[in-house]
C-alpha cells in the first residue's frame, strides 16, 4: 500500500513536472558540449601549428596560454569568463549566458593539451628538437610529448647528444624530462665516434641525460669507434637516466676501442638511477682491446643504482 501510494502521489507527479526540465537541460548540455568541442579543435589546431613551426612571438604566447589554463582552477576560469569578460568587452553582455561556459570548456580540456606533442618526421626536425632541449625549452616538462613518426638516417652527422650543454663541473644545464615515443621507428647510421670522450660531454648517447622521462619504442643503429680517451657515461639511448623509464628500445650500435684508455660505462643505458629499464634489447658488438680501470660494460645497463632491469 505504501509503495503504490508513493508512486501515485509522489514519484509520478514529480516525474511529469521534472521530465520537461531535464530534457531542456539535456539539450543545453549537448549544445554547449558540441560548440565547445568544435571550437577547441579549431583553437587547438591553430596552436599546434604555431608550436610545431615555432612561429616567433606567437609560439611564446602559446606557451603562456598553456601554462595559464593548466595552472588555474576551472572554477576560477569560469568566474573570469562569466563575470570578467562582460566588464571588459561590452559585446559579451549581449551574448547568451551559456557562451562563457562554451569558451571556458573549449579553451581548457583540448586546446591547452593539443600543443604539447612534437612530431619528428625529418632529420632537421630531430636536430631542431635537440636545439630546443639545449635552449631549456623542455626543462621540467614532464607532460611534453615527442613522437618519432618516421625512420631517420643520420649519415654524415657527427652526433652531439640531446642535452649537450654542461657547465664547467660537468653538470647538465638543460635536459629532457617528457615522453619520447619511438613508435617502433629506427634512427640509423648514428655515429657517436667524433664527440665521444670529449670533456664537454661527460654523459653521452642519443640523449646525454634524462630526468623523470619516458622513452619507448626506439631503435638506435650506428657505431662508436673510440678516438678520444676519457671518463664517459655512455648509453646508446641515454648516458644517464634518473627517475626515468626506458621501454621496448633496441640498441644496434657497435662499440670498438683498439688503443684508447677509456673509463665509465657502455650499454643501452649507461647509468640508471632510480629508473626502470624493461623489455629492451642490445644487438650491438662490443670490442675493447685496451686496459681499463673503472669501466662498466653491459648489454642493457652499465651501472645501476636503485633501479630495475627486467625483460
Amino acid at each position: 500500500g505504501i509503495t503504490m501510494t508513493y508512486l501515485t502521489e509522489t514519484f509520478i507527479p514529480y516525474t511529469k513536472v521534472l521530465t520537461p526540465l531535464l530534457l531542456e537541460g539535456l539539450w543545453i548540455t549537448i549544445y554547449v558540449s558540441a560548440l565547445a568541442f568544435l571550437l577547441s579543435i579549431i583553437l587547438g589546431a591553430i596552436l599546434a601549428i604555431i608550436q610545431h613551426f615555432r612561429v616567433k612571438i606567437l609560439s611564446q604566447l602559446a606557451k603562456v596560454y598553456v601554462s595559464y589554463f593548466r595552472g588555474t582552477p576551472l572554477l576560477i576560469q569560469l568566474f573570469l569568463f562569466y563575470y570578467g569578460l562582460p566588464m571588459v568587452f561590452d559585446v559579451m553582455k549581449r551574448c547568451p549566458k551559456t557562451f562563457a561556459l562554451v569558451l571556458c570548456l573549449a579553451m581548457v580540456p583540448i586546446s591547452a593539451f593539443a600543443v604539447e606533442k612534437t612530431a619528428i618526421t625529418k632529420v632537421d626536425e630531430l636536430l631542431q628538437f635537440a636545439k630546443a632541449v639545449d635552449d631549456g625549452e623542455y626543462d621540467g616538462k614532464k607532460d611534453a610529448v615527442v613522437s618519432l613518426e618516421a625512420d631517420l638516417d643520420l649519415t654524415g652527422i657527427a652526433w652531439a647528444p640531446i642535452g649537450s650543454v654542461f657547465d664547467g663541473d660537468g653538470n647538465l644545464l638543460h635536459y629532457f624530462s617528457g615522453k619520447f615515443y619511438g613508435n617502433g621507428y629506427t634512427i640509423s647510421n648514428l655515429d657517436f665516434s667524433e664527440n665521444y670522450g670529449k670533456t664537454e660531454y661527460p654523459s653521452f648517447g642519443f640523449f646525454s641525460e634524462v630526468y623523470d622521462a619516458e622513452i619507448s619504442g626506439l631503435t638506435i643503429q650506428g657505431k662508436l669507434d673510440v678516438s678520444n680517451s676519457g671518463y664517459v657515461y655512455f648509453g646508446t639511448v641515454a648516458g644517464v637516466a634518473a627517475g626515468s623509464k626506458i621501454t621496448d628500445c633496441v640498441s644496434d650500435v657497435s662499440f670498438t676501442d683498439t688503443d684508447k684508455y677509456i673509463n665509465g660505462t657502455v650499454a643501452l643505458c649507461g647509468y640508471a638511477i632510480d629508473s626502470t629499464i624493461e623489455y629492451c634489447q642490445n644487438e650491438g658488438n662490443f670490442s675493447v682491446m685496451k686496459d681499463t680501470s673503472r669501466f662498466w660494460m653491459g648489454g642493457i645497463v652499465g651501472l645501476a643504482q636503485n633501479s630495475t632491469v627486467q625483460y
